[in-house]
């Protein structure tokens, strides 16, 4: 029998496959329009194209390395606070060097070069940027684009190889969450779907018009979207769906292709949720699920996707900002589901009952969303995940025992991605710091 940690890799797989509408990865040489034209672009399964690493926003890659210590590779300079989180791929017409990008609050967003740390193009927008990139062939032209929102009310699209805008989308008010890229009509093209203050969710074609809007209730002390979106079947029907909390206290579905709300959940009426929920398949039934954290309440609860019927929900005593993981850790069979605390803490629940596996309590809040890759060699997965205590570290998925820790010069709230930079067939970290850089790490090499 597979395990389920093996099904796990067989759905990302899955998912890249779907957000390139099911065409081939990209080659190092690419060509845009004409009879010799390229497939459409897509991510490798071992790159972190977007936030969470794919759609789903899973938090889990294939990817490993042999990093039993980690160890300064390089920093890249921004020009203030970054709390945007990198994504990670090739995105060049020619050549194959991975490169990072990433937003800053200097109202930039940076493309660095994955193996040395240094910037290869630089986007000013107006204001900062606190969404996370994300990168996608949205127009079909062989060649990846890079989508972000920001607080200027933007969202944007650049091309990805020189950063040149290809198409903006004014919205309402500013952009706090980060875009998904899938195919969400199944007419074979990525399209880009994202969040607003304004409460609205936008699904945007390739050249940036809008294929749907969808509205969510605005009402006193409710702040808007500010989570991100997570896309992926989950009743089964063959079409992707759109899960997105909202400023309400809601977690909506939508259908991909119109927008039409398929069910909703009231996970915290009284307050906002922050955090970007994940489609997985929690309990072993072969359905998906969706995994939501946050809210007032302090609760992790997990939906039914088809019908968004809660199936438990468990209080952990702190509100979350960070957006869980999923994966089976330590291997029993079992989904479990990781994500930090605003108190000071990491946790792992149980995918099927939502009981506490383990928890590792630390100085400071743990706002960063944790990514999962077996990143020191030994077959087994580790948890990695940046701290306001100016750590980032890896934790042993299993048991949260520490595998190493690596300090920083600040907090750390952007969300690490776990990548090949520099093609030596071994994943290095890479995230963004309060101190306004954005970091490389490495193994002993």
């Amino acid at each position: 029998m597979m395990s389920r940690m093996g099904r796990n890799i067989l759905v990302i797989c899955a998912l890249s496959m779907l957000i390139a509408g099911g065409v081939l990865a990209a080659s190092a040489s690419r060509t845009a329009n004409g009879p010799d034209a390229a497939p459409a672009w897509s991510p490798k399964t071992t790159e972190w194209s977007q936030f969470r690493h794919d759609a789903a926003r899973s938090g889990l890659t294939t990817a490993n390395a042999s990093m039993k210590l980690a160890y300064y590779k390089w920093a890249a300079r921004t020009g203030s606070a970054v709390y945007s989180s990198p994504a990670a791929a090739n995105i060049r017409v020619t050549g194959n060097t991975t490169d990072v990008v990433v937003g800053s609050q200097d109202g930039r967003l940076y493309c660095i070069n994955g193996m040395n740390g240094n910037i290869r193009w630089r986007y000013q927008a107006s204001v900062g940027i606190y969404s996370s990139p994300a990168i996608g062939d949205i127009n079909n032209d062989g060649m990846p684009e890079v989508v972000f929102g920001c607080q200027d009310s933007r969202i944007y699209a650049l091309n990805g190889n020189n950063g040149t805008l290809l198409w903006r989308y004014t919205t309402r008010n500013m952009i706090i969450g980060s875009p998904a890229i899938a195919d969400l009509n199944g007419d074979g093209i990525s399209e880009v779907v994202i969040g607003g203050y304004d409460g609205i969710v936008y699904a945007l074609t390739g050249s940036g018009t809008r294929l749907w809007t969808a509205s969510t209730p605005l009402g006193a002390g409710n702040s808007g979207i500010q989570a991100s979106p997570a896309v992926g079947d989950i009743n089964a029907d063959g079409k992707p769906e759109v899960v997105m909390p909202a400023g309400d206290g809601y977690v909506y579905a939508l259908a991909g292709a119109d927008g039409r709300e398929l069910w909703n959940y009231s996970a915290d009426i009284n307050g906002n949720l922050f955090a970007t929920p994940a489609i997985a398949d929690l309990d072993g039934d072969g359905d998906m699920d969706v995994a939501i954290a946050g809210g007032l309440n302090s609760n992790v609860v997990s939906l039914n996707g088809k019908d968004g019927k809660e199936q438990w929900t468990t209080m952990v005593g702190s509100s979350v900002s960070s957006s869980p993981a999923v994966a089976d850790g330590d291997r029993d069979g079992d989904n479990e589901i990781y994500f930090g605390t605003d108190l000071n803490a990491i946790m792992c629940l149980n995918g099927t009952d939502g009981r506490t596996e383990w928890s590792r309590q630390f100085t400071a809040a743990v706002y960063s969303s944790p990514a999962l890759a077996d990143i020191d060699g030994d077959g087994r997965l580790e948890l990695l995940a940046g701290g306001m205590d100016r750590v980032m570290r890896a934790l042993n998925a299993e048991d949260g025992t520490p595998a190493w820790a690596y300090p920083c010069p600040n907090g750390v709230y952007s969300s690490p991605a776990v990548v090949d930079l520099d093609n030596d067939g071994k994943a290095e970290v890479t995230f963004g710091c309060m101190d306004g850089r954005v970091y490389a790490i490495d193994y002993n090499f």
